[in-house]
């Protein structure tokens, strides 16, 4: 018990994770979290030991308090903003797929006001980074777009031509609103122009 006590002060002070720590010791991850205050109880003013493990800190984002480790590189925001954050930051490895920089993409992104260039959707509606779009011929990079538009533009081949023809079908559908709610037999199809092959 003493050697696993010890074993436990000195995996959770070298900075491994409690999940980490369970897995070495073949100990739940709750019992390594009552153990470690088990032990932290116990030995509160010996100086040979000390698991004060944890700092208050202040979100850089939000503002508010949080708790993180001790002697952890942190990027001073809380668990809530980390996630957030990893939800609209491009990819490094994605950046550098188009040869662009961070702050070649914060200027993009600027300029579009922090919205596709399509749908004029904002980011955090999107709850994810905008998409690099770039022309698939000659690689050269067009601006950010959500997901859904720049999938949109995939599946129709970069194909103004192609666009078109989809823009001219919704179009006539749309007209035809007294075909809502009918059968497919009881609508009258007619033929789009044949400029699109």
């Amino acid at each position: 018990m003493k050697q696993i006590n010890r074993t436990l002060v000195k995996l959770w002070t070298d900075g491994l994770s409690a999940a980490q720590i369970s897995n070495r010791l073949n100990l739940s991850v709750p019992e390594v979290y009552e153990r470690l205050a088990l032990l932290q109880a116990q030995q509160r003013n010996s100086e040979r030991f000390r698991v004060n493990a944890f700092e208050s800190a202040v979100c850089r984002a939000c503002g508010q308090d949080y708790s993180k480790r001790k002697h952890r590189k942190t990027d001073g925001l809380c668990r809530t903003c980390k996630e957030k954050q990893k939800e609209f930051v491009p990819s490094s490895e994605r950046l550098e797929r188009y040869n662009l920089t961070r702050a070649e993409y914060d200027v993009l992104f600027q300029k579009q006001g922090g919205a596709c260039a399509i749908c004029k959707r904002p980011e955090p509606q999107l709850h994810k980074a905008l998409a690099v779009d770039h022309d698939h011929k000659t690689g050269q990079i067009r601006s950010l777009l959500c997901s859904k538009c720049n999938m949109g533009l995939g599946h129709f081949q970069d194909s103004p031509e192609l666009l078109q023809a989809a823009i001219q079908y919704l179009s006539f559908h749309h007209k035809d609103a007294d075909s809502l709610g009918k059968t497919i037999s009881e609508v009258a199809v007619t033929p789009l122009s044949d400029s699109v092959s």
